[in-house]
């Protein structure tokens, strides 16, 4: 893995650490697809409230 997309992945896995108690309840024996879901859930929260900034932002302009 190339260093600069290093610090994008512990990010990735951050997010999904955010998550764990919700993790555990599901109890898969691999729990990677819901590792992922909540690596785009934490990713979407993101997307969503950079969205709502720049809009109030072009609102205020």
């Amino acid at each position: 893995m190339r260093k600069e997309d290093q610090g994008v992945l512990d990010d990735l896995f951050t997010y999904a650490k955010l998550n764990l108690p919700a993790i555990a309840v599901q109890a898969h024996p691999v729990p990677f697809e819901s590792i992922l879901l909540s690596m785009l859930l934490e990713q979407q929260k993101q997307i969503r409230s950079l969205t709502d900034k720049l809009r109030d932002y072009g609102e205020a302009i």
